[in-house]
């Protein structure tokens, strides 16, 4: 959660809402928001167009049905918890879900009606219709409308930079508009493509390699090498030192809703040239200069700058460098693993992840981060693949969950105000270490006049102040904590099937998904969370030197740990080591 200056006309308190909902785009959109608060990967309609998808992949490959009724529970359960579904749909939601899985013809037919009634651009646009209509005390609803419109976005192609850009300049950098609200001038920007998706041309400056390729090979991804920029395009200072010495690719009629979407889309192209290079020369590289120059067709002077060497693989948390280096010796001081019998795989597993740091294409990165987290996970016996997976992995983000999502509050409240976070610290007894405090602070009502406090300070932090709100909601008591662990959980199986669902499309069908980006990022967060967990149980002072006991062990503590929080009951929350696992 990023913390902005925030204008006057946005502080008045009739505008409430409006900052609420510019805060929480900006934050869903924020390339490195963490976990549970960013983006989600699909809306309804796309559900809807994956339930189809899966329903014919049972049908064509005698895959079995739990993948339809996974996804069909999926999709019934956002259905009904959706104001938007609600708003477009006139036949009562059950007509379409609640059918006998052995008819599956049936579901067929309903879900195509209930898609083709559904359409995405239907979607967005009375999603963007109801976000107008929002009151300022409708925070709950503010909120989701914001994390629809921006899936929404996504999934019809818009860049996560472009909205993101666009939401800091429109609420947060530009002045008032003359007409109309900051609000109905972003969602006007943002969906601008539903008028016609503009085309692109750009300039990428080369070096060797495409620059000896015949012109007809360059055609086929309408290329061609120049000498001088093009009139159209109006190239700042630091691209013609860039390009100085070099030779220019030329790419044109690239179609996409903005600038950066369409810088991934040509960077993929020149990839995808140089790898054709490399089936007949073996000494190349596919690496390009860290800038692309893009204009849209046919209006000289709207060139743009945007970065080419963006890495998904690294929209995640990241150390200094020489802290990193610190960490590694320790790891390797302590850890057993590569000295012990599972020291193949766990290189192996190195091996896989480096490769998709490595990797400039993104259906590269998420096999190879897919490959990680089968190769970790141990394969149990009548399981599947993807099974064995989510059993290894889902107790092991349960136990991690609270911790995490705490540690973001408090990382989020120390950027509001470092002094106040500081001050109120100090004001917490009890608990051990930053994030316990911060539970107790939230959560546990011996502290409520002291985050009451707090909370009347964040006047021109309204999500933040949600986002506490919040927190004390789903956390009041262990039941609630359970409730919402397992919530966690079910997301997470569900995103890791789909993973392993884009990981076959694009081996098996050479399938681009429009989710893929999302699902690297999401695939990474949990290859992290689990080759942490593993890493420090088979180090001192843990006695396990090999994954699967890691495994066993970390199965046995979550058990242990649920059934500790059921326990608490609806008793509010006074000691936070019991809601905060610590594998120590």
């Amino acid at each position: 959660m990023r913390k902005f200056e925030v204008p006057e006309d946005l502080l008045l308190p009739e505008n409430e809402g409006e900052l609420l909902f510019a805060q929480r785009v900006a934050e869903l959109s924020y390339l490195y928001t963490k976990e549970s608060y960013r983006v989600s990967t699909t809306t309804v309609p796309f559900l809807a167009y994956e339930c189809l998808s899966v329903i014919d992949d049972h049908r064509q490959f005698g895959l079995h049905i739990s993948g339809v009724e996974r996804v069909l529970d999926e999709l019934k359960r956002k259905s009904h918890q959706n104001i938007i579904v609600q708003k477009i749909i006139d036949v009562p939601l059950n007509f379409y879900f609640d059918h006998d899985l052995s008819n599956i013809s049936k579901i067929e037919d309903s879900i195509r009606v209930f898609s083709k009634q559904l359409t995405p651009i239907r979607y967005l646009k009375e999603a963007s219709s109801i976000t107008l209509s929002a009151g300022n005390a409708e925070k709950t609803k503010i909120d989701f409308l914001a994390s629809e419109i921006t899936c929404a976005l996504i999934n019809l192609g818009v860049s996560q930079d472009y909205i993101y850009q666009e939401s800091c300049r429109i609420f947060f950098n530009e002045a008032k508009p003359e007409a109309g609200r900051r609000i109905e001038k972003f969602l006007e920007s943002v969906r601008a493509f539903e008028s016609g998706i503009p085309t692109f041309s750009a300039l990428i400056p080369i070096q060797a390699g495409i620059v000896e390729l015949n012109t007809d090979v360059l055609k086929l991804f309408r290329s061609e090498i120049v000498e001088q920029i093009p009139d159209d395009f109006v190239a700042p200072p630091e691209f013609v030192t860039e390009s100085e010495g070099k030779h220019l690719l030329f790419l044109t009629q690239v179609g996409s809703p903005d600038y950066q979407s369409a810088a991934k889309l040509l960077k993929r192209n020149v990839v995808r040239i140089h790898d054709l290079l490399g089936l007949f020369y073996h000494k190349g590289s596919n690496e390009i200069g860290p800038c692309i120059l893009i204009a849209k067709t046919g209006e000289p002077g709207t060139s743009v700058l945007v970065r080419s060497d963006q890495n998904l693989m690294q929209l995640i948390s990241d150390n200094p460098r020489t802290l990193a280096a610190r960490k590694l010796e320790t790891m390797i001081k302590t850890l057993r693993l590569p000295r012990g019998e599972d020291s193949e795989k766990f290189f192996r597993v190195v091996d896989f992840h480096g490769m998709s740091l490595s990797s400039p294409i993104p259906e590269n990165q998420l096999i190879n981060l897919w490959t990680s987290l089968e190769t970790i996970a141990p394969s149990l016996k009548g399981k599947s693949i993807v099974g064995s997976v989510c059993e290894g992995l889902l107790p092991i983000i349960g136990l991690q969950y609270i911790s995490r999502t705490f540690l973001n509050a408090a990382r989020d409240i120390k950027r509001w105000d470092k002094k106040k976070f500081r001050e109120a610290m100090k004001g917490i007894e009890r608990g051990e270490g930053i994030i316990e405090k911060t539970f107790l602070l939230i959560c546990d009502p011996a502290y409520d006049a002291l985050c009451t406090s707090l909370l009347a300070e964040m006047h021109d932090f309204p999500l933040l102040k949600f986002r506490i709100f919040d927190l004390n909601r789903k956390y009041k008591s262990g039941k609630s904590a359970e409730i919402q662990i397992k919530c966690h959980l079910e997301k997470a199986e569900q995103q890791l099937h789909r993973i392993y669902r884009a990981r076959n499309s694009i081996v098996h069908s050479a399938q681009k998904d429009q989710l893929t980006e999302n699902l690297i990022i999401s695939a990474h967060e949990y290859f992290d969370q689990v080759f942490s967990l593993t890493v420090e149980l088979c180090s001192k002072p843990f006695t396990f030197d090999n994954y699967r006991d890691a495994f066993s062990f970390s199965k046995m503590a979550f058990n242990s740990y649920i059934k500790s929080l059921g326990e608490i009951g609806a008793d509010p929350p006074s000691d936070a080591s019991k809601f905060v696992w610590r594998a120590s």
